[in-house]
């Protein structure tokens, strides 16, 4: 008997709840690495954050592959990540500069401002049902002549603690 059966025990003839069915397992953070051949170019992180949202971090595109939707493509990724996960919202703390140029593309792509995250950054959250219509709007229209990009998601383990 374990130590919560015996704290409830079950009436003689009645059938056992124990043990009890198993929640899914919280899937672990992925990073999701963008590629242009064998170079990595940019890499978001995805960790499941409570129930029913994820955490974006550390969206990372290199400069020479900025401004061909790359990180709208990342983030499209993270949100369809976490669909899988059954979460349909995202939060982020936006590691802008100063200028607010990084918050207005977040807003601009289905994010709202939400105060202040736990490292004292702005913090935006989203609804994967809201932001995904925006952002592949967005890719609609920078879809052109640029070069073939792959993603690829990487659970991230104990042998994989820093990014791939």
């Amino acid at each position: 008997m374990t130590a919560a059966q015996s704290l409830w025990p079950t009436p003689r003839g009645a059938a056992s709840a124990w043990p009890l069915p198993r929640p899914p397992p919280v899937p672990p953070p992925t990073v999701v690495v963008c590629e242009a051949g064998t170079d990595s170019v940019g890499r978001v992180r995805v960790s499941p954050s409570g129930p029913s949202s994820i955490h974006i971090e550390d969206l990372v595109v290199q400069q020479p592959h900025r401004g061909q939707g790359l990180g709208a493509r990342l983030l499209a990724a993270a949100f369809e990540l976490g669909r899988r996960w059954g979460r349909g919202r995202a939060w982020l703390e936006a590691d802008d500069t100063g200028s607010g140029r990084l918050i207005e593309w977040y807003r601009r792509l289905g994010f709202q401002p939400a105060g202040r995250g736990p490292h004292g950054r702005p913090l935006l959250e989203a609804r994967a049902a809201r932001a995904l219509p925006v952002i592949r709007r967005e890719l609609e229209t920078q879809a052109g002549g640029r070069p073939s990009y792959t993603l690829r998601a990487v659970p991230v383990t104990p042998a994989t603690r820093t990014h791939p």
